[in-house]
């Protein structure tokens, strides 16, 4: 290349560079914008998106009496309709309670107990109600401190027997069918050192066995036990002395803020002392045609 090659191209280099800078200059303004408006997004709490939006998104998974999907589309009370189906159940009455009362729609978001917490960190849902807490979701999302519910643990048993304590059952000639790896077997091992359980994988297999006599209770929650026993027509439920259960919980993405959380546990707290959580699971029963004053309350209070 000669001198006057060296120096021409010396020249157009000059000539670009302040033009190079413009264009890296704008990309390192896109970049930086979209850094801006990542963080800004991630800062958005649930909260604050639910107040803007005007939606709570409410997960639910199909099971009595928690949520339940009504195929009939039916227009007795309790029941939120949306996209052709109407949801009903103790989670719906919840949300549906906390959306007409701060001025917002809820939003039902279908998913699966499996999925629940997937639902909840995807920022699919807001909040799960019903999903208990357990040391290995507590790694993936977050609880709220209060209980949603308390679910007791009673026994099915047929309308002749007398039965006031758990010692009454305690003893080896009183069989007790369970459903195998469910809660309400491990606090029934618990009680009943002397007990005998009888434990069946499916619950239909257990409720058959004291249908037909092979063991003289079903021992489960006391909302599983009242469904029980209006399907099968048969026997009572009962909630032995000392009474003994476990709360409910609440599920949502784990937020540094906080806002949402604090929100949710006072709402909760609310709807659970004034009866109105209680109100909807009896309004559910209700529409299932269970009525009686022999339903094991949800309030632990009131056992």
């Amino acid at each position: 290349m000669s001198n006057e090659d060296m120096v021409t191209s010396r020249r157009s280099l000059l000539a670009a560079a302040p033009m190079m800078a413009g264009v890296l200059g704008m990309g390192l303004a896109a970049t930086q914008e979209a850094r801006a408006e990542g963080e800004a997004a991630s800062k958005t709490d649930t909260f604050e998106r639910m107040m803007s939006t005007g939606k709570l998104r409410l997960g639910v998974a199909n099971l009595e009496p928690y949520y339940y999907k009504d195929v009939t589309n039916s227009d007795a009370p309790g029941g939120v309709a949306q996209d052709g189906v109407t949801w009903r159940g103790m989670g719906v009455a919840i949300g549906k309670l906390i959306a007409d009362q701060i001025g917002v729609k809820l939003d039902i978001v279908e998913s699966t107990w499996p999925n629940a917490v997937a639902a909840l960190q995807s920022d699919q849902a807001d909040v799960f109600f019903f999903l208990d807490g357990t040391p290995k979701r507590a790694t993936a999302v977050d609880f709220l401190p209060v209980a949603t519910a308390w679910t007791s643990i009673g026994l099915l048993v047929r309308d002749d027997a007398n039965i006031t304590n758990w010692k009454d059952v305690d003893k080896p000639d009183f069989q007790i069918a369970v459903g195998q790896g469910g809660s309400p077997e491990s606090f029934l091992r618990g009680q009943l050192p002397n007990g005998k359980l009888v434990a069946f994988q499916a619950n239909a297999e257990g409720y058959a066995a004291f249908q037909s006599g092979r063991v003289n209770a079903y021992g489960g929650s006391g909302m599983e036990l009242t469904l029980a026993q209006a399907k099968l027509g048969m026997g009572k439920v009962v909630l032995p002395k000392p009474a003994i259960g476990y709360p409910s919980g609440t599920g949502i993405r784990f937020e540094p803020g906080g806002r949402f959380k604090s929100f949710l546990t006072t709402a909760i707290s609310y709807l659970y002392f004034s009866g109105q959580i209680e109100a909807g699971y009896r309004e559910f029963l209700e529409f299932r045609g269970i009525k009686g004053d022999n339903i094991i309350p949800i309030m632990r209070e009131r056992w």
